[in-house]
């Protein structure tokens, strides 16, 4: 079964699990730099068949930094980069640029240093920023500014940014986690997410669709409309409230558990516990009765089993929200 989720996470948080492979992202807070995946989840961004034009790594590659290499070359390009810890604020402009990792986030960090975003690139709507297996930390003003630029994430960690952790029109993920950035995860016109788990301090943008995700926190949850399929979204804090999922759409076979605003999607076989929704078919709210609330899993006797329309992949009844039973 697939969920989507929007929010934040407290450092109960710091573990939850990937719905698309069943690997396990991590993050140990206490441990600085220390982000990891579980290799068997096939979440270590190898760069596989990825065809790239040059290398990026301070000992032995093409460029001993993004940014020289994107200094040294025109037009669109493909860069290799090492597992490392490269502290860069990385601006270009008019051009698609895509970096992926040897060996994944958990030993790949770009970090900002609190100069500025770890990238600022503007582009005239055609080009797209695409980071596979990286770290994106201490930006300010965000992780990623982009202008007129698409930016896509996956297997990703964007974490501990000042401001936003993405900016830009058009935003995918996939298989990416946020937290602790000062602002929303993701301010966009419209963002697409299949198959994540997103821990952060909720979202704003104009239209999102999404599934198989959990959102969880204390974030404002904006959004103009939303379709998303096997969501959780839970509102976990009392200091901020969680403002509107949407005011158009429809959520399918979903979970939204907390205090959520009245103006919402339409609820289609989605429980809706403390908030004052208006349920149409199938919907109900119930507790939803969660066997632990790190990665939001449904207990035996949780109302939300059985209880959406369609199948989970065992051919049982399906479950709602992200994590089926």
């Amino acid at each position: 079964m697939i969920a989507l989720l929007l929010g934040c996470v407290g450092p109960q948080g710091d573990s939850v699990a990937n719905s698309a492979d069943s690997g396990v992202f991590t993050h140990d807070s206490s441990a600085g730099d220390s982000v990891s995946t579980d290799s068997s989840g096939g979440d270590t961004g190898d760069t596989g068949g990825f065809e790239y034009d040059a290398t990026v790594c301070p000992m032995g590659g093409d460029y001993p930094s993004i940014q020289a290499a994107l200094d040294a070359t025109t037009g669109d390009i493909g860069l290799s980069i090492c597992n490392e810890h490269y502290y860069e604020n990385v601006v270009y402009n008019d051009r698609s640029v895509t970096i992926q990792s040897i060996a994944g986030g958990d030993t790949t960090w770009l970090d900002g240093e609190r100069n500025g975003p770890v990238f600022t690139v503007s582009g005239t709507g055609t080009e797209t920023l695409t980071l596979n297996g990286v770290s994106l930390m201490n930006g300010d003003g965000g992780a990623i500014l982009a202008t007129n630029m698409s930016v896509v994430l996956a297997n990703s960690w964007v974490y501990d940014n000042e401001g936003a952790g993405v900016i830009a029109p058009t935003v995918t993920l996939t298989g990416t986690h946020f937290h602790d950035n000062r602002d929303v995860a993701v301010r966009a016109e419209m963002a697409t997410a299949d198959d994540d788990v997103i821990l952060g301090p909720g979202f704003d943008v104009t239209a999102l669709d999404a599934a198989g995700d959990l959102w969880v926190g204390s974030g404002d949850f904006n959004s103009g409309s939303v379709a998303g399929s096997n969501l959780t979204l839970v509102q976990s804090g009392t200091s901020d409230p969680a403002g509107d999922v949407a005011s158009g759409g429809t959520l399918t076979n979903s979970i939204l558990d907390g205090a959520f605003g009245p103006t919402v999607a339409e609820l289609l076989y989605t429980d809706a516990f403390g908030s004052p929704q208006v349920l149409s078919t199938g919907s109900f709210s119930a507790d939803p009765m969660f066997a632990e609330t790190v990665n939001y899993s449904l207990g035996p006797n949780s109302p939300c089993v059985d209880a959406g329309t369609g199948a989970d992949p065992d051919g049982s009844p399906a479950d709602l929200g992200w994590l089926p039973l």
